[in-house]
């Protein structure tokens, strides 16, 4: 019910509809006292939800306006993200960086925008550690991938239990730009679209 008015009313238009009904009430008949404190609770209930939306939105303006100095100042610098996408170009693509617990036999598989299989790599009897992979953009086919954004996944098999397991990855990369829409702060990373939340390190200096 406090929605309704809420979409209908303001509180000083509630506030002069309720002095209204007071003033032209039947005297044979006045407003009894259970409505008339049910009606001023919904005006207080009002009053509150607005005052609410004024902060929220206060709230949001400063957040704005701290993510936008945040995003001009990481222009130019590089970041590490939790991202598992890449954009191929001229046989280079976004390095990929992910990390084993144990030997295992690291498979790397590629997928085009529209989830079709473009590449599998196979990475035998890698060592304990963080290793990381770029993409030369040659596919299955023996050819070469057209310029643009993929996919991809990685799973590791371990040489001592056989059991496969997905392997959580990272992206480096350089920012050349921020945008803001109304899902927060994203940064450009080459032609990569990376929403903010997703960065987990920003590297010192600019090289």
């Amino acid at each position: 019910m406090i929605k309704a008015i809420s979409n209908t009313l303001g509180k000083d238009a509630f506030l002069k509809l309720l002095i209204t009904q007071l003033k032209y009430q039947d005297p044979l008949n006045p407003l009894e006292d259970k409505a008339f404190i049910a009606q001023l609770a919904q005006f207080s209930a009002l009053e509150e939800l607005q005052n609410l939306n004024k902060i929220s939105k206060e709230t949001q303006n400063f957040q704005n306006s701290l993510a936008s100095i945040l995003g001009t100042n990481l222009i130019g610098k590089n970041v590490k993200a939790k991202l598992n996408k890449i954009y191929y170009k001229d046989n280079s693509s976004t390095a990929i960086t992910f990390r084993i617990d144990e030997v295992s036999d690291v498979y790397i598989k590629i997928y085009d925008v529209f989830g079709n299989p473009i590449r599998t790599i196979v990475k035998k009897a890698l060592k304990p550690g963080e290793h990381q992979f770029i993409w030369d953009g040659e596919t299955d086919q023996n050819g070469k991938a057209q310029e643009g954004e993929y996919f991809y996944k990685i799973y590791a098999e371990s040489l001592k239990t056989g059991e496969r397991n997905y392997v959580e990855s990272y992206i480096f990369g350089k920012v050349k730009g921020v945008k803001f829409n109304d899902s927060g702060l994203t940064l450009l990373l080459d032609k990569i679209e990376v929403p903010f939340n997703l960065i987990s390190e920003i590297k010192e200096g600019r090289d």
